[in-house]
């Protein structure tokens, strides 16, 4: 009796095009599923495959392929598609099948997905993990892929066979954990050295319907793994050192079981020191409950930040995209509790959402810009998501949503030989934002990250606020057109210049959403190009600022506390790093400004010394932007240490190019004019 040989069935998964690769969750799972049935196994010899190289490398790679399985997103799209192309050509009778959600769900646009991709036999749409098993029965048993439903096919004819997505998995436990079966034991045999994380998932599903979020939908339930399985997994990454967790739950804290989840992480890292990251999408709504998992979690060394999600303040908006965010009122409860417990929370705005104006958005910038040194925001452009409603033509149509093809980044490197680029689609204008206003908000917002959010103008800002009512956004306007009209403000203009430059790029279609500076190796997103931008010449930078803060003052009649502003003026300075010059300064002021600025308290003629930036010195801007910023949205300021003040001082002002030529071992800024 003769045993027909196993075929060999590939998944593949591959990474973003950048430094970080992720163990790839959802190949394990489909891999675990289907391994778990024992006429699958015994038909089929299972392959991951994850790397991203040259697509006829990769092809080469596959041995005597019968299954080609691509799980897609749009960060791995276009590398997928290419080597599909590449490995049909070389292996005619594979069947290629993709899935994931850049797999078309919707018939006109799967029909024309087949007829873009000849070398595509079948579509999965929607969650793979059982249609792929049915699927692989189905051709162990002899019958043809027609049968097996929530797969779309390319008949023999040449026809397409259109099936629309199966329902929801209602019990995802169903589905066995690759952490925990073997799966990744071996991958991190093969590609441990690659590995910087894995992704993680504790429940699957979304009650909320967002149109530009591929998550959710009115049939969206959220079902969990069983507690046993997440706590077991999470042994599996302590014992394994992981120290990075991407989680791919949509709303972490939206179950009670979450906070015991927590719980069990930081009493990981507490005994082994991992995992040290965790970075989730947090329930949409936060509520104070939510500080219980942050003080959990902040107990131990697990590093995190909570997000409590905006994406905008319009009304109009938020009902178009199908958004209901808390109120005003608890957002604030919320950043106030944060800041008590000296946790970082931060919250996302998108550039280019439907019934969004320039003055809307202007506004609802306005609505983030807080004093609180704790809180941060990231600013976001609007990208169309295959799979999702506001991608639908329909909504498109409705909206007049006008967008750009443009090179993605995800990262500040990419692999040497990774030459494919992903490609995303981004709003450029909108029914309320055409083109010339989607300019004037980009180029508002990024500024405005770069001055307010990195903190580069952060406390010469919050100073006029709190003390003359002085509007930042005003404020910030006036600095956006006094640099654009006049060139002799040649920092200021080199930032809105390059700032432009992107929004060339991207309007110029297939172009990049980032952009390389002289001097830097890095790729960089707009608000980091500002950035970098302004403190290449820290002392023209704040000598511009300062000028134009004191023509804003002058043109709206404004007198102010000169004494006081020269402190704060010089603190500005003296809390931001570059990597042009030294950091190690000592500081002298007539004002306690760490605490007006830290603690929000009254502002208190105080004499009080402070040495700043011991042990901070960078070889170059980019070891400087890798050390500076976190997660993307968070700039690390030198840490101030008090000293006591010997002597009374008799002035309290420090031209910038005092700060910023000291030598190397340091130097004291005595504030004397």
């Amino acid at each position: 009796m003769s045993i027909c040989p196993r075929k060999n069935a590939y998944i593949t998964q591959f990474n973003t095009p950048s430094a970080r690769n992720l163990m790839p969750l959802a190949a394990g799972l489909l891999y675990s599923y289907a391994r778990s049935i024992p006429e699958i196994e015994k038909a089929y010899r299972f392959h991951i495959e994850i790397m991203r190289e040259p697509p006829e490398m990769v092809a080469e790679k596959y041995e005597d392929p019968f299954i080609l399985a691509f799980s897609t997103y749009f960060w791995n799209f276009n590398q997928s598609i290419l080597v599909a192309q590449a490995s049909k050509a070389r292996h005619p009778n594979a069947l290629v099948i993709f899935g994931g959600p850049s797999a078309p769900l919707h018939e006109q646009e799967t029909r024309s997905f087949f007829s873009k991709h000849p070398y595509v036999d079948a579509v999965v749409a929607g969650e793979g993990e059982i249609v792929f098993a049915d699927m692989l029965q189905a051709l162990a048993q002899g019958r043809g892929l027609e049968t097996v439903d929530g797969l779309s096919v390319r008949r023999k004819d040449g026809s397409v066979l259109f099936k629309n997505k199966r329902e929801y998995i209602r019990d995802i436990a169903v589905v066995p954990s690759p952490f925990l079966d073997g799966t990744f034991d071996d991958l991190l045999k093969r590609f441990g050295e690659h590995m910087t994380g894995v992704v993680w998932e504790t429940n699957r599903g979304c009650p909320f319907t967002c149109t530009f979020c591929f998550w959710g939908g009115p049939d969206s339930k959220i079902s969990q793994f069983p507690i046993e399985r997440v706590y077991a997994e999470l042994d599996w990454i302590s014992r394994n050192r992981i120290s990075y967790i991407f989680g791919a739950d949509a709303n972490f804290g939206i179950l009670r079981r979450d906070l015991d989840i927590a719980r069990y992480m930081a009493k990981l890292n507490r005994e082994t020191g991992y995992p040290k990251y965790f970075v989730i999408n947090w329930t949409k709504n936060s509520t104070e409950k939510i500080f219980e998992i942050v003080d959990a979690l902040k107990d131990s060394g697990v590093k995190f930040m909570m997000t409590t999600s905006v994406q905008s303040h319009n009304p109009e908006t938020l009902q178009a995209i199908k958004r209901q965010n808390i109120r005003l009122e608890s957002f604030q409860r919320i950043l106030e509790e944060a800041s008590k417990r000296h946790f970082d929370t931060y919250s996302e705005l998108i550039l280019g959402l439907p019934l969004e104006s320039y003055r809307t958005f202007v506004d609802g910038v306005r609505k983030v810009l807080s004093d609180n040194l704790h809180y941060h925001f990231n600013l976001y452009q609007c990208v169309l998501i295959p799979g999702t409603e506001m991608a639908d033509p329909a909504y498109v149509a409705r909206y007049q949503i006008q967008t750009r093809r443009c090179i993605m980044n995800l990262g500040k490197t990419v692999h040497e030989l990774d030459s494919i680029p992903e490609y995303e689609d981004i709003v450029v204008g909108t029914s309320t934002m055409p083109i010339e206003d989607w300019k004037k908000a980009h180029m508002f917002g990024y500024f405005t990250k770069a001055i307010y959010g990195f903190r580069a103008g952060f406390f010469i800002l919050n100073y006029l606020k709190r003390e003359y009512e002085i509007d930042p956004v005003a404020l910030i306007e006036f600095i956006i057109r006094r640099a654009s009209d006049d060139p002799t403000f040649t920092v200021l203009s080199r930032v809105l210049k390059q700032l432009a430059q992107l929004q060339e790029q991207i309007l110029s279609g297939d172009g990049n959403e980032t952009i390389k500076l002289e001097g830097v190796a890095s790729s960089l997103h707009p608000e980091t190009a500002a950035l970098v931008c302004m403190l290449s010449d820290k002392a023209r930078f704040y000598a511009e600022v300062r000028e134009c803060v004191d023509s804003f003052l002058t043109l709206h009649g404004q007198e102010i506390d000169r004494e006081a502003y020269d402190d704060v003026y010089a603190y500005q300075q003296a809390v931001i790093p570059t990597w042009t010059s030294t950091n190690k300064h000592v500081l002298h002021l007539r004002f306690d400004l760490p605490a007006y600025f830290s603690e929000r308290s009254p502002l208190v003629r105080k004499a009080i010394t402070l040495v700043l930036g011991e042990g901070t010195e960078f070889k170059n801007a980019d070891e400087f932007l890798q050390k500076q910023i976190y997660g993307g949205m968070i700039f690390a300021l030198l840490k101030a240490s008090p000293l006591e003040q010997k002597q009374p001082l008799v002035a309290a002002t420090v031209c910038s190019d005092q700060l910023n030529s000291q030598p190397s071992e340091g130097r004291e800024l005595d504030l004397v004019r």
